[in-house]
């Protein structure tokens, strides 16, 4: 049956006809009792010029009912809606049929189902569910063994077994009373469990204060799963409010395999990526040097852009140092400083201090600028204050600006550069030179006429306390002609690299000038083959990529000239094409040579996935060598070392990468290095490497995290160079993943630049969503164990956010 009409007391009447055909009586401002499974029935709104609708559930298609207009006082008269009906339910709904109440809003216009063993109540006033209610509204579902809902002002009070489920969230308790509009009320003794496993826990009274922003007051909250509770807050106030992605607690305690490990008067932490002021959590550790540590960082976030940690951290050995890392971004620029202040070493009986600064800058029109500035109070800083194997291996610091032009096709930098050299009395180093100032101009033009077109110029004062001091200035303008094809390339180029000297504090008898002027030509050329391939039942993709370089330059006298910045650097593959085998501008090297290559490479059919590589190259030479750095003995010998390499996966998870240098005139092998890393799954992966350089190095290196057991990994490296005998790294630990928490403890010891080894011990309890206590391994791991995974990788967003304080 279906009754549509309009008017005012024709209104009445249909509902009351409508009402009767399905055994129920009701007339205005009386109560309404409904048997159970009968009618779908909406709740009173009033909404002027609106039609209404009622329909009774699974009947017969439904008969227009009409009837003339007549006035109504739509503030005084309740008017009952149908909803559609649902199969096998008893529901109570409300929707108008036409414009919405300025006074309420869209988002009230969402309809409101309820359904019960009995439903009573009086019309527009007030509506009764009992016996397994249920109430649904815009997201928003709520069962109790009663429920009483007012639609005037949108309040409902639900008693016994309440469950309430909402955007995902889920709660239970005894009493609650509730907006369902503004998503505003109180719930009694109850516990919660929020979306995507966020949190859950309890309170004696949960204070909803709109979306996604709870108070809870003698509360627990974790985000261990339900049935574990190996870690919980035990708080008398608790605010989560996620739309600013921030929790604070106050009086809090801190209890973790059901012992009281922290308590302190108030705490408030991130709950997802948006940073925010506040203690994080303590740090504890030990190394040999300083003794026992205990570090109580506090984060100060500024302004969106920038941010500050000060960090105390106090060294039974030493004393107090304090730390302060600040971070700071806007439109133009960017950048970090750091500084730590230690007064008093109770070691050393000195002031130390050490400070950093990194910063970038756009100045507009093209320019920019950087700054990287650093210093240290003493030698051993580094050494005597640090836990990381990469700082206190630093033996030069950088203090240098740059100033930067880029035009369209053009160049202009300028650069200060100085150092501050860390020396060690028993592997003394020499400092280098400093560049007070390096001034570059660059131009490149391609495809002019057919010709790519570049030029480079240098002007660089070089200073340095006891050596030979000077000013170079090197020009080098070229021209190539390159032809290409969709198969090869052929590209012939001539330059001419000149260069002049102005010299200080050069030994006696040595001229104050001197001028090179070199002349270079080469020819650079190769081919690319392909062909289908099968291996191992994979198809691929195989590349043969052969490449000649002919280089040509004639020999200067240069054993007079000094040696600025100039080296002799390892040979590999990026090198031997290049048109000078010293790097820096102080030696450019006499050559008549060919050097040969080729590259085979392995892709998979979506070309995209290099699965393997292949690469083998020699030099030829045609002339014996006579530019030569001091004390280097000149070449010989008509063919260089022969390079060659593999590197790719050559099995499921199983990556190798090999690196071959063989000198054939001598049948000697110059370096060797050979890895392999396993990685089957998530959390177990084991490396072993292979190092070895004629007459400096010879090391093997092996890593590995596994699991073992139900949640047990073990970790660790050793690093041991063969040739000095003894350990240059090692490191040795274990985790454990409780699924909310993880237990970190490693033991790390290492060899210094100052032939000293250092030993730290590291211990770290990480409770998911909430902070991480003591000493944090991380950069260890990661640095030391290729393929190291961090086992709550997959944590929910509350957890991400502490990475961003580490």
């Amino acid at each position: 049956m279906l009754c549509k009409t309009s008017g005012s007391a024709l209104r009445r009447r249909a509902l009351t006809a409508a009402l009767a055909g399905l055994g129920v009586s009701a007339a205005q401002g009386q109560n309404l009792a409904l048997p159970a499974r009968d009618a779908v029935l909406v709740i009173p709104w009033s909404a002027p010029s609106a039609s209404y609708l009622v329909a009774a559930a699974d009947v017969a298609p439904a008969r227009d009912v009409t009837a003339a207009p007549a006035p109504i006082n739509h503030s005084a008269s309740p008017v009952l809606v149908a909803a559609p009906p649902l199969p096998s339910a008893d529901i109570l709904a409300l929707k108008p049929e036409s414009r919405l109440n300025p006074e309420r809003g869209a988002d009230d216009s969402a309809p409101t189902f309820v359904q019960g063993l009995k439903i009573s109540g009086e019309i527009g006033k007030e509506t009764i569910v009992e016996g397994e209610a249920e109430l649904r509204k815009r997201g928003t579902s709520i069962k109790a063994d009663r429920i009483d809902y007012r639609p005037e002002d949108d309040q409902m009070h639900a008693a016994g077994s309440v469950r309430v489920y909402r955007s995902g969230d889920l709660f239970t308790g005894t009493d609650l009373n509730l907006k369902l509009d503004a998503q505003t009320g109180v719930f009694l003794k109850s516990e919660y469990l929020l979306a995507n496993d966020r949190a859950r826990g309890s309170a004696e009274k949960m204070n909803f204060l709109g979306k996604d922003n709870y108070q809870a007051d003698d509360a627990v909250y974790t985000t261990c799963g339900p049935g574990n509770d190996d870690w919980y807050l035990q708080v008398k106030e608790l605010k989560l409010d996620y739309g600013r992605d921030l929790g604070e607690a106050e009086g809090a305690k801190l209890y973790f395999k059901g012992m009281n490990i922290l308590s302190v008067p108030g705490i408030s932490f991130a709950l997802n990526s948006r940073r925010k002021s506040g203690f994080l959590a303590p740090s504890f550790g030990s190394t040999i040097q300083s003794g026992q540590e205990v570090s109580i960082p506090y984060y100060w976030n500024i302004a969106p852009n920038r941010d500050m940690t000060i960090t105390p951290r106090f060294m039974t050995k030493r004393g107090l140092q304090t730390n302060l890392a600040s971070r700071f971004i806007g439109d133009d620029y960017q950048g970090e400083a750091r500084l730590e202040w230690l007064p008093n070493d109770k070691l050393t009986r000195t002031n130390r201090s050490g400070f950093s600064l990194l910063h970038k800058q756009n100045l507009g029109g093209g320019w920019s600028g950087n700054l990287n500035v650093n210093k240290v109070s003493d030698d051993t800083y580094f050494t005597d204050l640090s836990s990381r194997i990469t700082q206190t291996s630093q033996r030069t610091l950088t203090r240098e600006g740059t100033l930067n032009y880029a035009g369209s096709y053009y160049g202009l930098s300028g650069r200060i550069q100085t150092f501050q050299t860390l020396q060690d009395i028993l592997a003394p180093v020499t400092a280098p030179y400093h560049r007070v100032p390096q001034i570059n101009f660059g131009a490149r033009r391609f495809d002019v006429a057919g010709l790519d077109l570049n030029f480079t110029s240098d002007y660089t004062r070089f200073t340095h306390p006891t050596q030979v001091m000077g000013n170079r200035v090197v020009v080098n303008p070229s021209v190539s002609y390159p032809w290409l094809s969709p198969g090869g390339y052929v590209t012939p180029k001539v330059s001419l690299h000149s260069t002049k000297y102005f010299l200080q504090q050069n030994a006696a008898g040595t001229p104050d000038s001197f001028t090179r002027t070199v002349p270079q030509f080469s020819l650079d050329s190769g081919l690319v083959f392909e062909r289908d391939a099968s291996y191992f039942g994979q198809s691929y993709t195989q590349t043969l990529e052969p490449r000649a370089y002919y280089l040509r330059v004639p020999g200067r006298d240069q054993s007079r000239f000094p040696v600025f910045d100039s080296g002799n650097p390892d040979l590999n593959f990026a090198q031997i094409f290049t048109d000078n085998f010293y790097s820096g501008q102080d030696r450019i090297a006499d050559a008549n040579q060919v050097t040969v290559g080729f590259t085979s490479r392995l892709i998979g059919t979506d070309k995209a996935n290099e699965r393997m590589r292949f690469a083998l190259a020699q030099r030829f030479y045609f002339t014996d060598q006579k530019v030569t750095l001091p004390g280097e003995v000149a070449r010989t010998d008509r063919t260089s070392d022969i390079l060659a390499s593999v590197s790719g996966e050559v099995a499921p998870k199983l990556l190798i990468d090999t690196a071959l240098q063989y000198n054939p005139n001598h049948n000697q092998t110059g370096r060797v290095s050979i890895g392999a890393r396993w990685s089957p799954e998530l959390g177990r992966t084991i490396s072993a490497a292979y190092r070895y350089r004629r007459d400096s190095l010879e090391n093997v290196d092996f890593a590995s995290q596994w699991k073992f057991g139900s949640n047990w990994y073990a970790v660790g490296r050793y690093n041991y160079s063969i040739k000095d005998q003894k350990v240059v790294e090692a490191l040795a630990g274990f985790e454990y993943d409780g699924g909310c928490w993880v237990g970190r403890f490693v033991m790390q010891r290492f060899a210094t630049a100052t032939q000293r080894a250092t030993t730290a011990i590291f211990f770290q309890l990480e409770l998911n969503g909430l902070s991480r206590l003591g000493s944090n391994p991380l950069d260890q791991l990661r640095r030391n164990i290729p393929g190291y995974t961090k086992l709550n990788e997959h944590q929910t967003p509350l957890q991400k956010t502490m990475d961003h304080y580490e």
